[in-house]
């Protein structure tokens, strides 16, 4: 990343029907799915595999609030995640974060303008707020 821009890192789908929403991507796409987990917490099948991964499909059934349709989530890979955060507050975007223990320099430096901090490894990210609701009731229901 030498020009310092993000570059596209991962994109996920979350769906309410698993099993349609692959075959659809298969037959329609020609994806060659790869199911990389299949429990009762997390179902979750890729196009492709390793590092020639492309994208996921994430069964949300289980936590997708009702009329919540499906949504593609898009993630950004940045080499400094602090300074893309002081670049969205100068471009006036409200910046929300979720981060584990304290919610390191994200918290302190005052680089959000809301801020959910649990109890996992800090993993800053920038993202949509559908993603954000996802991984708040993903939290919630491990809780449980």
């Amino acid at each position: 990343m030498a020009d310092d821009r993000p570059v596209l890192d991962q994109v996920n789908l979350v769906v309410r029907d698993m099993n349609a929403s692959v075959e659809f991507y298969r037959q329609v796409f020609q994806w060659d799915t790869h199911v990389a987990e299949d429990t009762p917490e997390l179902r979750y099948t890729t196009l492709g595999e390793g590092e020639s991964q492309l994208a996921g499909i994430m069964d949300g059934s289980a936590f997708l609030p009702e009329g919540v349709p499906a949504y593609w989530s898009i993630y950004f890979a940045v080499e400094d995640a602090d300074a893309a955060l002081e670049e969205a507050r100068r471009r006036k975007l409200v910046c929300f974060g979720l981060a584990g223990y304290g919610g390191g320099p994200m918290v302190t430096r005052g680089l959000l303008d809301h801020s959910i901090t649990i109890d996992f490894e800090y993993i800053p990210r920038i993202q949509e707020a559908q993603a954000s609701q996802y991984h708040i009731l993903r939290r919630l229901v491990e809780m449980v």
